[in-house]
């Protein structure tokens, strides 16, 4: 039997976890697979690093089936409460204060 890799708490992602609820998958790295993409290239996206890329849209429309607009939907959700909890931690912060 090969090596296990450890798990770890992943930062939750609204697009990326509901694709992989879905359809049971396990891990980033066998959603990487799936979508046909580097597994770096996933990390990124759920930690912010990278926003949503049009090669990213089309393997998701192309391999999991998800409508460009439903990808979006939830790509801006994520986003809106990402920035609701920073507002949250940091409060408002004007430009202009």
């Amino acid at each position: 039997m090969g090596a296990q890799m450890s798990s770890y708490p992943v930062r939750p992602h609204l697009l990326l976890d509901a694709i992989r609820t879905q359809f049971g998958i396990q891990s980033d790295q066998k959603l990487a697979a799936v979508l046909q993409l580097n597994v770096s290239v996933i990390s990124k996206y759920r930690n912010r690093l990278y926003g949503l890329h049009p090669t990213m849209i089309l393997n998701i429309h192309d391999f999991v089936g998800y409508s460009i607009a439903t990808i979006k939907q939830l790509h801006q959700q994520q986003m809106d409460m990402d920035r609701e909890k920073r507002e949250n931690r940091y409060g408002n912060v004007s430009k202009n204060a």
